[in-house]
């Protein structure tokens, strides 16, 4: 794990783990409004690709693990909200 000195640094790995944070949040939304069906199916698309992308984002910015695993989430959540509706 690399050395986060400096306020440019930490400002960066904060960003990167609330991106991806966020993209987790959007993939459990996904699956969530998909299980309730409140939306349609380009509705379940586009907020796990916002999840997808947002996990990515996480990833380059050095939040690896996190972004993985908001990516990996998100396209479950799109699974399976495909799979319901």
């Amino acid at each position: 794990m690399r050395k986060y000195e400096g306020r440019a640094n930490r400002a960066r790995l904060l960003v990167a783990l609330a991106t991806s944070a966020f993209g987790m949040l959007l993939a459990l939304a996904a699956a969530a409004l998909a299980y309730t069906q409140q939306v349609s199916v380009f509705g379940v698309t586009s907020i796990a690709f916002g999840g997808i992308l947002l996990g990515i984002i996480g990833y380059f910015l050095d939040a690896r693990r996190l972004g993985i695993t908001a990516s990996v989430l998100s396209v479950v959540g799109l699974i399976f909200g495909l799979a319901v509706i």
